[in-house]
């Protein structure tokens, strides 16, 4: 009994020796988490844009929640959403978050939609392609880590006489978000 009580002991020692060099000490504090200014940049200029924001919203907070320190300000959101800023330089999109001390931006912007509608006398037909660019900055060290482009396209068609745009633009931004909230855990460093 003694001896196996030992045994016990050394594998649970060997077992802690290796979790220790798998996972850092780092990894395991709570409050050592790197942290992320999110920005969604609706450039798409529809009625309902608050409806789109919300979506784009909780496909990223999905993925950024509970992983990092999440910055959402909407005043940093306002700033960035008087125009188009996925064109521009690195250094512009970090002064444009200049009161927020985040390791990260993770930028996207939701660019205008396609849409496109065929009819004949029996289908109605409707094509809707979102396009969402993303932006990762390293802000500390002002370097830009990824930037992309995703563009998705949805079709719905029917017996009946019309297609609403928002449930098709609605659904071809959920598509396009799940392709960009992958790049996020893919190029996003913890």
């Amino acid at each position: 009994m003694v001896k196996l009580n030992k045994t016990i002991k050394l594998c649970i020692f060997v077992s802690l020796i290796f979790t220790m060099m798998l996972f850092p000490g780092h990894t395991w504090a709570g409050n050592e988490k790197s942290s992320v200014l999110l920005i969604f940049n609706n450039q798409a200029n529809k009625y309902y844009n608050y409806k789109l924001d919300t979506i784009a919203l909780q496909e990223l907070h999905k993925k950024v929640d509970g992983i990092y320190t999440v910055f959402e300000d909407p005043a940093y959101t306002k700033k960035y959403s008087t125009e188009s800023h996925y064109g521009d330089e690195t250094k512009k999109l970090i002064a444009l978050s200049s009161g927020v001390n985040a390791d990260y931006i993770v930028y996207t912007e939701l660019m205008p939609y396609q849409v496109s509608e065929n009819f004949n006398l029996i289908w109605h037909t409707k094509k809707a392609k979102a396009t969402v660019g993303l932006c990762i900055i390293d802000k500390k060290n002002e370097k830009e880590i990824f930037k992309d482009i995703y563009a998705l396209e949805v079709k719905g068609s029917t017996d009946h006489f019309f297609i609403g745009n928002p449930s098709m633009l609605k659904k071809s931004l959920r598509v396009t978000m799940f392709k960009v909230c992958e790049a996020i855990s893919f190029h996003l460093p913890l």
